[in-house]
């Protein structure tokens, strides 16, 4: 994905990285990575720039140090992308290199938000600290700033350097949460989600002002002031309003992700009927394990996982298998735990199963291979399937019409996918049947009312990214698995 000539692909390539190392995964092929990296170093991309400075920093690799130092210095335009650039010079600087940086005449750095990037990753001694007065002028007037403090309270990193004031940071967080800038209202919500030390009562944003900020906001909102059964239930009769009326795919995920967490009797009805009805397959799967969780305690929770143990057999949907994969954990009742014993035999029985095709076939499940008994020779299953697959694929995204340029990327970007999906070796062959059935989905798109051909765009996202989950972050097939993604999302944009 770094390798990739779309800026877009380039910077999804980029977030992966970040998201393994944030999780604390280590990158076996580090040698392999950085002269990547380094091919990224000039992008024109803005936000390619931007995550290549956080992948840096998380990296803490001392391989940049020069090129950061022009960036900060000379190099870099953007005034936010400049606060990473510190970010990552400081990740791995020694002294020295500090005291250069901060002697440069065209660099203000002190009561800065450069100052307060420097603190995500820095370990070195005291800079300094920021006093009273500029922090609270720059706090109320620069959002970069601001979004820069909220970041550091999230990480619970902002008491090194600034020390307490009139009022406790929590309180500073809080009242930027209804700032007027969408950003710094979304990190302020998001930092007190994430801290350990804060919780809902600090949030100035009231559930009345909600419904008018943007999505992002709302999605944090929820989070935030559902982290606790308490305050789900003291904020029920506002979740039930949201539940019914809330329409921003990004924020009913968040929302879900919220109240997934708990069981509040009261919304449990609510929860069911949602769950029924909504189409969007990341909300879904962000709800489905809240009812495998909770299954002991709510009756009409278990007869819905019961429902799915018994109906899905060995290819359900990814929700399903979310669902699934969850009650396999928690085991929540008897009657559950037997129904998933009892689908683990017939999937067992089911393995063994001889098949006949055409009169001219025969073929184990035990196997990966088929007999071709009229001539004598073995020929590989997947050859077989898959290559009348790819040829019901090819055909299907020949009737796209590519006049916009949008449905002409995601035409190419289809049939680059399905003649990868061929040779592909990291991917099974049940997940490339669903790859295959997905693309014919997704170029049926056209041919359907317009809302529902959104919610099938929609959908196909939320299942190739369960397909890519399982990949190599390197392998070409997940490049071109990201690149159809990438095309669909920028299909759906307003």
């Amino acid at each position: 994905m770094l390798e990739h000539s779309d800026p877009a692909i380039q910077k999804r390539g980029l977030q992966r990285l970040c998201s393994q190392l944030q999780e604390g995964r280590l990158l076996v092929n580090r040698a392999l990575i950085e002269p990547r990296l380094m091919n990224l170093r000039w992008s024109a991309d803005i936000k390619v720039r931007s995550w290549l400075y956080n992948t840096i920093a998380r990296l803490r690799t001392r391989s940049f140090r020069d090129y950061l130092f022009h960036q900060i210095v000379f190099g870099e335009t953007d005034a936010e992308n400049i606060t990473w650039a510190v970010a990552a010079f400081f990740s791995s600087a020694l002294p020295d290199e500090v005291a250069q940086l901060l002697k440069q005449p065209a660099l203000t750095f002190f009561d800065t938000a450069l100052e307060l990037a420097a603190q995500l990753y820095y370990d070195g001694p005291i800079l300094g600290r920021i006093e009273q007065k500029p922090f609270e002028k720059a706090v109320g007037y620069d959002a970069i700033f601001a979004k820069w403090y909220a970041l550091l309270f999230g990480y619970d990193k902002v008491d090194r350097r600034i020390p307490e004031f009139t009022f406790p940071h929590v309180e500073y967080i809080g009242a930027l949460t209804s700032h007027h800038d969408d950003d710094v209202a979304e990190y302020s919500i998001w930092s007190l989600f994430m801290s350990r030390t804060a919780d809902r009562s600090a949030v100035q944003l009231q559930p009345a002002e909600v419904g008018a900020r943007n999505p992002h906001i709302r999605r944090w909102y929820y989070r935030l002031i559902a982290k606790s059964a308490a305050d789900v239930l003291a904020n029920a009769d506002f979740f039930k309003s949201r539940i019914a009326t809330e329409q921003d795919v990004i924020a009913r995920e968040g929302l879900a992700a919220g109240l997934g967490r708990n069981y509040v009797p009261s919304l449990a009805a609510d929860m069911l009927t949602w769950f029924m009805l909504e189409e969007d397959e990341l909300v879904r799967l962000a709800m489905a394990p809240h009812f495998a969780m909770y299954a002991a305690v709510d009756p009409a929770y278990e007869e819905l996982v019961a429902a799915v143990v018994s109906r899905t057999e060995d290819a359900p949907d990814l929700t399903s298998k979310v669902l699934i994969a969850t009650a396999e954990r928690v085991r929540p009742t008897t009657h559950v735990t037997q129904l998933l014993t009892e689908r683990e035999g017939r999937l067992a029985r089911r393995s063994g199963l001889v098949v006949n095709i055409r009169g001219a076939i025969d073929m184990s499940d035990n196997s990966k291979s088929v007999t071709n008994i009229a001539h004598g020779g073995n020929v590989n299953v997947g050859s077989i399937n898959l290559g009348d697959l790819e040829n019901s694929s090819l055909e299907v995204i020949s009737r796209i019409d590519a006049a916009g340029p949008q449905s002409a990327e995601l035409k190419l970007t289809l049939d680059r996918l399905v003649r990868e999906l061929t040779a592909a070796t990291e991917i099974t062959a049940d997940d490339k049947e669903v790859v295959h059935a997905v693309v014919r989905d997704i170029a049926e798109y056209q041919r359907v009312p317009q809302e529902r051909g959104r919610t099938l765009l929609q959908k196909s996202v939320a299942t190739l990214r369960g397909v890519s989950s399982a990949l190599p972050a390197a392998a070409a097939v997940a490049t071109e698995i990201h690149a159809v993604i990438d095309a669909i999302m920028r299909l759906l944009a307003p």
